[in-house]
C-alpha cells in the first residue's frame, strides 16, 4: 500500500473489526499485529493511527505492538523514518495531520509516539517462520503475485499465527482459496476479512518444495508466455506424431493420477457418477478397471520400470479386440522425481484361413486356441493378483504389529517437539524483529543526544531539566553559577542542593508549573548581577508533563540601559516644564515620536500617550489647509530640519497659531538620528 487508508471502504470494516480485537484485550491489555510484505509502512501506521483513535487516552495501559516485515531493507529504511510527501498523506482529514504528524520542509513525519508501537524488521515469508499469538494479519496486495500453492501455504500460516478468534485481513482481489475455507470463516466478503476456526489445525511449516515454488512459477511464465512460431510448429509436429505412430498413452504422476493425454484414449476411460476421483483406477473403464489396479500396485513396488498385462476389450463399435496395457516408469535424476506412462495397444488380429474341406473344424480350432490363450492370461493375471495380496498383506501385517506398539508415544513426543520448535523459531523471529527495531531506535537516539548535547553547548543561558520530583536530569555550565550543581548532581532533588541566588517560594513555583502547565516568569537578583528566571512546563508527545524547564538569562546590562532610559526620560520631562516652548523628539521620517515634553502637551491639549502610540495623532491636528506642507516636511526622511508656522486645532475648538523650527541630530546611542522640533505660540 502506498497511501494512507487507501481503501476507504475496507478500512472502515476493519475498524469494526478493531474495535473487537480491542473488547478481546480488555483482560490481557495486549494487542498483537503483523502486517507482512508493509512496503514502506503506510499501512502499518494507518492502523497504528486506527488504534489511536478508538482507544484514546487508554492507549498507554495497552501493550501495543505492530509488527511490520518486508523483504526489502531499503523500503524499511523509508518505514522507520516515517516521513512522507504529499501525495501519500492526501487523503488523509486535517486533523487526523495535526495529531498524527509534523510537517518538516513540506513533508509529513509521523509522531515518535506513533511511531513507537510500530516494529519494523526483514522477514522472508518464504523462509522465515510466521510470529506468533496474533489479533490481527493484514496481507494486502501479495498473494495475487504468487502460484496457487504458495498462496495455499501462505493461508495456512496466517492461521497458524493468529490467536483463536484472530483476524485475517487481505486485498480485494485476493481470497483464501478452498483450503481457507477449512480454516477461517466469513467476517466481510466483499472487503475480505476473516476469522481463525478455532477447531481448525494448521502448521506454521513450508514443504522443501515450497521455497522453489515462486521461482519455479516465475520460470514457468517465462516459459509458456509469447511462445514463438518455431515453438507453434514444433508442437503441431509432435502432435501428429503421437497420433500416427504411438498408441493411446496417459502421462501418470507419482501418485498415479493423470497429467497428460495422448491420441484418443475416451475408449479405455470412463466418468462414473458420484463423488468425483481422479486416479487412474477410478477413471479406467469397468472392463479392464481390476488389470489396471494390479499393473498400478506392481509399477508401485518398482521391482520393474515396464510392466505389460493382455486383455480382451470389447469397443463402443461392439468389436472385441486384444490391447496390451503397458506402464512404464521415467525417473528424472536430476531432480529426483519419477512420472509413469500408461499406453494402451490395439493388436490387430490376422483372421484365421479356412479350407473348402474343414471350414468348420477350423473354426472350432481357431475358437479354442482363443478360449485357452484367453483362459491362460486370466489365470496368469489371478495368481499375480494372488500374490500381490499376499505379499501386501504380509508386510501390512508385521508393519502394523510394529506402528501399534510406538504410534501413540511417536505421536505425543512429535506433536510436542513440533509446537515446541515452532513456538521458539516464533519467539526467535520476534526477538530478531525486537532487536533490529532497537538498534535502529539506538542510533537515532545517539543522534538526538549529540544534537541536543551540542544545543546546550552553544546556549548563553543557564538552563536545568527537571522531572516531576524536581530531580535534575540536564543543566549547561551557566547554570553552575547560580546553584552547585555538579556532574554527579544529575538524579538529585533541585531543591535539595545549594542556591547561590535567592528564589522565593522555589519549590512551590516548580510545582505550580508541573500541575498546572503554566509557565512562571521571575526577576532575580544576586550580587549586583540581575536574571530573568523562566520555568516552563515539559511536555512529551502526547501533551503529558514530565518535569520542567527552568532558564536564566543575565540582563544586568539590559537593566542598566532601561534605568538609564527612565533617567534620560525624567531629565527631558523635568526640562520641558522649565521652558515655554513645546519639545518633540521624532525619528526621520515620522515612523514613530520618541518624547513628547509637558509643554507641548498643553500647547495641543492632547495627552503624550496619545501622541506617542501613532505620529498620525500629531498630523490629525494640523489645519487642513497646513496639514499637507507640514506632512511633507515631517515624513522627509533625508530631511535636516525645518523652520514652519501653520496652525492646530485643540481639543477644545480653539486654533492657534505656531512656530515650528525641527533641526536633525546625531545621537552615538540610536542606530539613526533623531529630529528636535521647538514649537511655540505665536500670538
Amino acid at each position: 500500500m502506498t497511501s494512507f487508508f487507501r481503501d476507504e471502504e475496507a478500512f472502515d470494516a476493519l475498524g469494526k473489526v478493531l474495535d473487537n480485537i480491542i473488547k478481546q484485550a480488555e483482560q490481557s491489555r495486549s494487542i498483537r499485529i503483523w502486517v507482512p510484505a508493509c512496503a514502506t509502512g503506510e499501512e502499518a501506521y494507518t492502523i497504528a493511527i486506527m488504534l489511536a483513535e478508538r482507544l484514546g487516552a487508554t492507549l498507554r495501559g495497552f501493550d501495543v505492538k505492530i509488527f511490520a516485515t518486508d523483504i526489502n531493507e531499503l523500503n524499511l529504511d523509508i518505514a522507520r523514518q516515517g516521513v512522507y510527501i504529499d501525495a501519500a498523506v492526501e487523503n488523509l482529514s486535517p486533523a487526523i495531520l495535526s495529531t498524527y504528524f509534523d510537517l518538516e520542509s513540506n513533508k509529513y513525519r509521523i509522531k515518535k509516539w506513533v511511531r513507537d508501537m510500530c516494529m519494523f524488521a526483514k522477514h522472508d515469508l518464504v523462509k522465515d517462520p510466521s510470529f506468533l499469538r496474533m489479533n490481527l494479519v493484514s496481507c494486502r496486495n501479495l498473494m495475487i503475485y504468487l502460484n496457487n500453492h504458495l498462496q495455499d501455504q501462505l493461508v495456512n500460516n496466517f492461521h497458524y499465527a493468529l490467536t483463536p478468534g484472530g483476524y485475517l485481513f487481505l486485498g480485494k482481489s485476493e481470497s483464501i482459496g478452498s483450503m481457507g475455507d477449512k480454516l477461517f470463516d466469513y467476517v466481510d466478503k466483499t472487503n475480505k476479512l476473516y476469522k481463525r476456526k478455532s477447531g481448525a489445525v494448521s502448521y506454521g511449516r513450508f514443504s522443501s518444495a515450497l521455497a522453489s515454488g515462486i521461482t519455479n512459477t516465475a520460470q514457468h511464465l517465462k516459459n509458456t508466455n509469447n511462445p514463438t512460431p518455431a515453438h507453434r510448429i514444433e508442437g503441431k509436429v509432435f502432435s501428429a506424431l503421437i497420433e500416427s505412430f504411438a498408441p493411446p498413452s496417459i502421462q501418470l504422476s507419482d501418485q498415479f493420477q493423470p497429467i497428460k493425454y495422448f491420441g484418443d484414449i475416451s475408449p479405455y476411460l470412463k466418468i462414473n457418477p458420484g463423488k468425483a476421483n481422479f486416479d487412474i483406477v477410478s477413471l479406467s473403464h469397468p472392463q479392464i478397471q481390476t488389470e489396471v489396479r494390479a499393473l498400478i500396485n506392481r509399477a508401485s513396488r518398482g521391482d520393474q520400470d515396464k510392466i505389460d498385462h493382455i486383455v480382451r476389450f470389447k469397443f463402443p463399435d461392439n468389436v472385441t479386440s486384444t490391447v496390451n496395457i503397458s506402464v512404464q516408469r521415467v525417473v528424472d535424476n536430476i531432480s529426483d522425481t519419477q512420472a509413469y506412462i500408461m499406453s494402451f495397444n490395439r493388436i490387430v488380429e490376422n483372421p484365421v484361413v479356412s479350407t473348402d474341406n474343414s471350414p468348420k473344424a477350423s473354426a472350432d480350432v481357431g475358437v479354442v486356441e482363443e478360449l485357452e490363450e484367453e483362459l491362460q492370461r486370466t489365470r496368469d493375471h489371478l495368481q499375480a493378483v494372488v500374490e500381490e495380496l499376499e505379499t501386501s498383506n504380509e508386510e501390512l501385517q508385521a508393519l502394523n504389529e510394529e506402528l501399534q506398539a510406538s504410534t501413540e508415544e511417536l505421536q505425543a513426543s512429535n506433536e510436542e517437539l513440533e509446537t515446541t520448535n515452532e513456538e521458539l523459531q516464533a519467539t526467535n523471529e520476534e526477538l530478531t524483529t525486537v532487536n533490529d527495531e532497537l538498534q535502529a531506535k539506538s542510533i537515532l537516539l545517539t543522534d538526538s543526544n549529540e544534537t541536543l548535547v551540542n544545543i546546550q553547548r552553544s546556549l548563553d543561558m543557564g538552563l536545568i531539566v527537571v522531572d516531576t520530583d524536581h530531580r535534575v536530569a540536564r543543566f549547561t555550565p551557566q547554570a553552575v553559577r547560580l546553584f552547585g550543581i555538579l556532574p554527579d548532581d544529575v538524579g538529585h532533588k533541585l531543591t535539595k542542593l545549594p542556591r547561590h541566588i535567592d528564589v522565593p517560594d522555589f519549590e512551590k513555583l516548580l510545582d505550580n508549573v508541573i500541575q498546572t502547565g503554566s509557565a512562571v516568569r521571575r526577576e532575580l537578583e544576586s550580587k549586583g548581577e540581575k536574571y530573568l528566571m523562566n520555568i516552563s512546563p515539559y511536555r512529551r508527545d502526547q501533551g503529558i508533563i514530565s518535569g520542567a524547564v527552568l532558564t536564566f538569562t543575565e540582563t544586568t546590562k539590559l537593566s542598566k540601559s532601561i534605568d538609564h532610559a527612565s533617567f534620560v526620560e525624567a531629565m527631558l520631562n523635568e526640562v520641558g516644564k522649565l521652558i515655554a516652548e513645546g519639545v518633540m523628539i521624532l525619528a526621520p521620517g515620522f515612523s514613530k515620536i520618541l518624547h513628547v515634553s509637558q509643554r507641548l502637551e498643553q500647547i495641543t491639549m492632547r495627552n503624550s500617550d496619545v501622541l506617542l502610540r501613532d505620529s498620525e495623532t500629531f498630523l490629525d491636528i494640523v489645519d487642513h489647509g497646513d496639514r499637507e506642507r507640514v506632512a511633507n516636511h515631517y515624513k522627509d526622511r533625508e530631511t535636516q530640519g525645518w523652520d514652519i508656522t501653520y496652525k492646530i486645532k485643540r481639543r477644545d475648538g480653539s486654533i492657534v497659531k505656531v512656530h515650528d523650527v525641527a533641526k536633525r541630530e546625531e545621537v552615538d546611542a540610536h542606530e539613526e538620528d533623531i529630529i528636535t522640533s521647538i514649537i511655540r505660540v505665536v500670538d
